[in-house]
């Protein structure tokens, strides 16, 4: 049987994952862990430090489950490693385990920032930033602009970004429901199309200027 901490750790992924930081109830998540109310304090001294934990813990579980970075013997190419990224998205997007929590928990971020706000977009997901900066710099001709691969790496995140918002807004009330998408699996494959195509296309236009990337001072970075 699982002890206490992580009862409790696994029980707010969910409840911060469907309502966000400041919607979550410590009453709630003690429930799901079947923990009295003062667990909390005791395991992870207060919600926040839970909160962050949490964002730690399904983050590694997300890489876990569906690796983002692709080594060379699974993706040798530059298109087959943007294939292999976007697919892994989709993926965590729709899982129904945890893998699916830390991207849940992203949205709420977007919309009503926590105030761990910083950890989330300029220490968790900084790598996975760099990453794909990385992989549209071998998808783009030699001394391409910066100003090209950050609007390409942007446009990227946006192709399965939707896909998270609509998991979000299918939990709402019937009034707000969308129909369903089609599976990850096909949903990936036209993103990736669609991300190559884009990206050959943008490769023609004259440079653009874009300043470069810099945390600011408290670890916030620019999306995604």
């Amino acid at each position: 049987m699982k002890d206490t901490r992580q009862r409790l750790l696994e029980s707010a992924c969910k409840v911060f994952a469907d309502k966000g930081f400041h919607d979550a109830n410590v009453a709630e998540i003690c429930e799901g862990a079947e923990a009295n109310i003062a667990s909390i304090n005791y395991h992870f001294g207060g919600k926040q430090r839970l909160y962050e934990e949490v964002l730690t813990y399904t983050a590694a579980v997300a890489e876990q489950e569906y690796p983002l970075v692709a080594d060379g013997s699974m993706a040798p190419t530059a298109e087959g490693r943007l294939a292999w990224f976007i697919r892994s998205q989709f993926l965590r997007g729709r899982s129904a385990g945890l893998a699916s929590c830390f991207d849940q928990i992203v949205v709420h971020e977007i919309t009503n920032p926590s105030p761990s706000h910083a950890m989330v977009f300029g220490k968790i997901l900084r790598q996975r930033r760099d990453y794909l900066l990385e992989v549209v710099r071998a998808l783009l001709p030699p001394g391409a602009s910066e100003g090209h691969v950050q609007v390409c790496a942007h446009n990227i995140v946006g192709l399965f970004a939707f896909s998270h918002f609509h998991r979000f807004h299918s939990r709402r009330p019937e009034k707000h429901k969308r129909p369903p998408l089609p599976p990850p699996e096909v949903m990936a494959h036209h993103a990736t199309v669609f991300a190559l195509g884009g990206i050959e296309a943008i490769a023609k236009l004259p440079a653009i200027e874009h300043p470069p990337f810099r945390p600011t001072p408290e670890g916030e970075g620019e999306r995604p």
